[in-house]
């Protein structure tokens, strides 16, 4: 939904906003996978820490890409 949603932005943006949007939606996955095979405790949040970061970033992208 992410790469339909930023395949309508200008193409002046394909290498900020939507390059940068699309980054951070990729993270969000990647990041809770990857810690759900750690074995420490400390790891494991390290990396969903990163993806809830990843997602309050996609929030502001949000925000940012639907003010008129």
């Amino acid at each position: 939904m992410v790469y339909q949603f930023t395949g309508q932005f200008p193409k002046t943006e394909i290498y900020g906003l939507t390059s940068q949007f699309r980054r951070a939606a990729i993270s969000i996955p990647a990041n809770i996978s990857e810690g759900f095979k750690k074995k420490g405790a400390t790891d494991k949040v390290r990396f969903m820490n990163i993806a809830q970061g990843s997602v309050e970033e996609c929030r502001y992208y949000l925000i940012l890409s639907l003010i008129p």
